[in-house]
């Protein structure tokens, strides 16, 4: 018995390894706790939220936030991408959903991503409750919605990488 659609959180946005930061930010909006699936090729997936990408930015750049922070490329954050990686899980195999959630049990945020020919359907949730815990305490003021003109040398302005970041593959 395969995973129904049905069955997957639907509440995702995906985005490039090569998306600007804000352009990351301006595609989640007001719903803070979306997760942000990044295709690393390979069957493999980075899932996180804004408070992990908010955590990993101040970790890399201090607090406040560089106004410029917004042109960064999420694939330029050290090994930000990695740590949330994790192998999808193909909808149409044989896998039935308890299978596939004590395999996201050992996953960075416990949470999967169902694809079915190659193409991601949605997010496999834990089936409990999540926990506080689970997430990083981050002020989500310091990264707001809205466009970045100043840059870091070498690295796009966020309205020059949201001009460069094509619609997500489906």
């Amino acid at each position: 018995m395969s995973i129904s659609p049905s069955d997957l959180l639907a509440d995702f946005v995906e985005v490039d390894s090569f998306a600007a930061v804000q352009y990351v930010r301006n595609k989640i909006g007001d719903n803070q706790w979306q997760v942000v699936v990044v295709d690393l090729g390979g069957g493999r997936y980075a899932l996180f939220t804004l408070a992990h990408l908010i955590e990993a930015l101040t970790a890399w750049q201090g607090s406040p936030l560089p106004n410029s922070i917004g042109g960064a490329a999420l694939d330029q954050i050290p090994g930000f991408l990695e740590k949330y990686a994790v192998t999808a899980v193909d909808i149409s195999s044989a896998t039935t959903l308890p299978e596939a959630r004590k395999q996201i049990i050992r996953n960075p945020l416990k949470l999967g991503v169902g694809v079915e020919k190659g193409a991601v359907r949605g997010i496999i949730g834990r089936g409990d409750t999540v926990r506080s815990g689970d997430y990083p305490v981050v002020s989500f003021d310091a990264l707001p919605v809205g466009a970045v003109t100043a840059s870091i040398p070498g690295v796009l302005s966020a309205s020059e990488g949201d001009k460069a970041q094509p619609p997500p593959k489906r």
